[in-house]
């Protein structure tokens, strides 16, 4: 899951114009799937919360390193 999202997510950042607010998103959303971890019972659930958890972490490190080259 990992190495299909970063690569996509880099392509998307690439055309929106504000990147801060994607980052903000990814953020969001990797929190929340976190805190589903606790909710989470049985192997699908458990499942679905590590895909979308490990789909919305992956872009992070990447997004703050364009950013950090950019400022």
């Amino acid at each position: 899951v990992r190495l299909l999202s970063a690569p996509l997510s880099g392509r998307i950042a690439d055309s929106v114009p504000d990147v801060r607010r994607m980052l903000a998103v990814c953020a969001v959303v990797a929190a929340a799937a976190a805190a589903g971890f606790g909710v989470a019972a049985g192997f699908a659930l458990l499942l679905a919360v590590q895909v979308l958890h490990s789909a919305a972490a992956a872009p992070i490190i990447p997004l703050t390193d364009s950013q950090a080259v950019a400022a």
